[in-house]
């Protein structure tokens, strides 16, 4: 699954940044940083070991954040359960589709 460095989402631009101190800085490896229009990533780096499976379902945890945020659906916005079982159906399926 490849990664974006930004997307749109009603009109306006999310982008994509890696950190390697996120984990220290949060006590996480994701954040959907809304007032800076950017999804924050914990990348795989000495102290803070990830894979790129690990780091792709982070990017998608943290994009259903922010469509939910975007359609004002905030009682699952803040629901992590539901967007870690969505986010999780998301990543297995857009990292196997086949296209014939």
């Amino acid at each position: 699954m490849n990664i974006p460095a930004k997307f749109n989402l009603m009109g306006q631009t999310i982008e994509v940044e890696y950190l390697k101190g996120l984990r220290v800085e949060t006590d996480g490896v994701g954040e959907a940083a809304y007032g800076l229009n950017k999804i924050r990533i914990q990348e795989n780096a000495e102290g803070n070991p990830r894979t790129r499976e690990a780091i792709e379902e982070t990017f998608c945890h943290e994009l259903v954040h922010w469509i939910l945020k975007m359609m004002e659906e905030n009682n699952l916005r803040i629901d992590e359960r539901f967007v870690g079982i969505f986010s999780r159906l998301l990543h297995q399926a857009l990292s196997t589709f086949s296209w014939d």
